[in-house]
């Protein structure tokens, strides 16, 4: 199966931890993966050498309009070319523009920590709302973050939550 990993950043933190860890055991059950994220960060030094690593200037976490649309771009010329069997989204701004850009019925999106669109970007979560319907599946890293998609009504039958599993954050 082919998977395409794709996140904002390529920094240390959690989230990458999660999706280094994902294509390590993916790359052991002999699936092919690709990865999508910023240019820069200690994430692509870490990342198996079977994965093969797509870095795409002009991403970067904070809202730019001309520099968004033609990640947006990227990302669909992405999918043609390598026509991924699932796509697999992490982080806010990833999670915006590849449920925008991929076909909702190949993409999960895991929200790592909801509360960074609920609390400390609010005026995002109207976006949250209109874009849950397009992904196959939106899972939250904890109970917690379910939770609040109930409470701010984004409960539907595409979401759910998995703790990540990932014990050792050190890699990144």
């Amino acid at each position: 199966m082919r998977i395409l990993q794709a996140i904002t950043l390529a920094d240390s933190g959690g989230a990458q931890s999660v999706l280094i860890s994902l294509c390590e055991c993916l790359i052991k059950e002999g699936h092919e993966v690709i990865v999508v994220s910023a240019p820069e960060g200690p994430m692509w030094d870490v990342l198996p050498d079977r994965v093969t690593k797509i870095k795409i200037r002009g991403l970067q976490r904070s809202v730019h309009p001309q520099k968004d649309l033609k990640v947006l771009f990227q990302l669909r010329k992405i999918y043609r070319q390598y026509k991924p069997d699932v796509i697999h989204l992490h982080s806010s701004k990833m999670g915006l523009l590849g449920r925008l850009a991929f076909p909702k019925a190949r993409t999960v999106y895991t929200v790592h920590g909801f509360d960074s669109v609920r609390v400390a970007y609010r005026k995002f979560l109207v976006i949250e709302k209109l874009l849950s319907g397009r992904a196959r599946y939106i899972v939250g890293v904890s109970r917690y973050d379910y939770d609040n998609f109930v409470s701010e009504k984004l409960s539907g039958h595409n979401i759910s939550y998995i703790y990540n599993g990932v014990t050792d954050y050190s890699k990144v």
